[in-house]
């Protein structure tokens, strides 16, 4: 579990956040975090829940999300 939410974190969504592949729960809502949601964090097979709401990304969700939506039922983009 990773919760960074109302911390202030800026700029586009890490990259390194794709490496942890045995969470299950990572929070950065509620920042000003910018750009568009990186692709490779639908690799995170244990993830069930991410939430990304209330910043300020942008763009269309990336296809590699499809089959993720499906499967993690605590997906949140709202605010953006």
């Amino acid at each position: 579990m990773l919760r960074l939410r109302w911390t202030r974190l800026s700029g586009p969504v890490p990259l390194f956040l794709s490496q942890l592949t045995n969470i299950n729960f990572l929070d950065l809502s509620f920042n000003n975090l910018i750009g568009s949601i990186t692709p490779e964090l639908a690799k995170l097979a244990k993830l069930g829940a991410l939430h990304l709401d209330r910043n300020k990304l942008t763009g269309t969700i990336p296809k590699s999300f499809e089959t993720f939506i499906e499967n993690v039922p605590g997906f949140y983009l709202s605010h953006n």
